[in-house]
């Protein structure tokens, strides 16, 4: 009988462990949005580290979503920019995904202007 309580106790812990790590991502797969912008504006390049990790991948200047240039109409910070891309993941990101992060330079440092995450079903 110790052997089956211990077998059922594994399953249990495997059934909790896939209801918490793979339902909310299919939660947020199926009723989650394909894109959310600006969502960060006016966070710290620190805080938006502690959200979503390190970067993946940077560059001076503004650079778009697929290279996108600005809209003629946008009037952009004044300062250094940096656009900063970050790969969501982990128990915390479910949802997975790409996020583009535009900061500029203030006298708190560098501070979120501008920001888009868009899912991995997206094709940039």
């Amino acid at each position: 009988m110790s052997r089956h309580v211990t077998k059922q106790r594994v399953w249990t812990i495997v059934l909790i462990w896939v209801s918490l790590v793979y339902l909310p991502r299919l939660a947020c797969v199926i009723f989650g949005a394909d894109m959310v912008y600006d969502k960060l504006i006016g966070q710290t390049e620190l805080q938006v580290m502690w959200g979503y990790g390190e970067a993946y991948r940077e560059y001076p200047g503004y650079s778009g979503v697929g290279g996108q240039v600005p809209d003629p109409s946008w009037t952009l910070p004044e300062t250094a920019i940096r656009t900063v891309i970050y790969h969501p993941r982990g128990l915390f990101h479910p949802e997975r995904g790409t996020l583009y992060v535009w900061y500029c330079q203030t006298e708190d440092g560098w501070v979120c202007f501008g920001s888009t995450w868009f899912s991995d079903f997206i094709q940039i």
